[in-house]
């Protein structure tokens, strides 16, 4: 796959968890994403300055809304601040998710790991979305994010 590929998935009472759609962007540096309950808006730099708003929300799947390309804007670490350390897989751990589900809690579970491999480090990342019911036990598990790299070392 060329670029990046913005997944939405969702959790309701009476639901569980869910892929609500898809979309695929175009490759580049993501310094920003705002998520809100009807939109996503990620933007960032390649050569130029792009941003992309992502609908998620109405009669329509999940789409594109809108994309801004603008080679006036040139990206100034001095004013933009630094590149975000890896925006969208943070360091390993736990994240309770707010929701509206008297019946379950959700987590966003994060995981990370190296190895050395001949000539490099094999890193592998998973995001997974749990659901777990009022006794403590996983009752439902959707993996929206997992990926594994090798960085060759000089």
């Amino acid at each position: 796959m060329v670029g990046h590929a913005l997944r939405v998935v969702r959790f309701e009472p009476n639901l569980g968890i869910y892929v609500a759609g898809a979309v695929i962007l175009q490759d580049f540096q993501v310094h920003d994403m705002i998520c809100s309950a009807d939109r996503v808006e990620i933007s960032g730099w390649e050569q130029r300055f792009k941003k992309y708003v992502i609908e998620i929300s109405g009669p329509e799947k999940v789409h594109v809304g809108a994309y801004i390309e603008d080679p006036t804007q040139k990206f100034d670490a001095a004013e933009q601040g630094l590149e975000p350390p890896q925006l969208g897989i943070g360091g390993p751990g736990a994240i309770a998710l707010e929701s509206l589900d008297p019946d379950h809690k959700y987590q966003l579970l994060l995981s990370r790991s190296e190895k050395a491999v001949q000539g490099g480090v094999e890193m592998y990342r998973k995001a997974e979305l749990i659901q777990v019911d009022l006794q403590g036990d996983i009752s439902q598990r959707l993996v929206p994010h997992e990926d594994r790299l090798v960085e060759v070392g000089d």
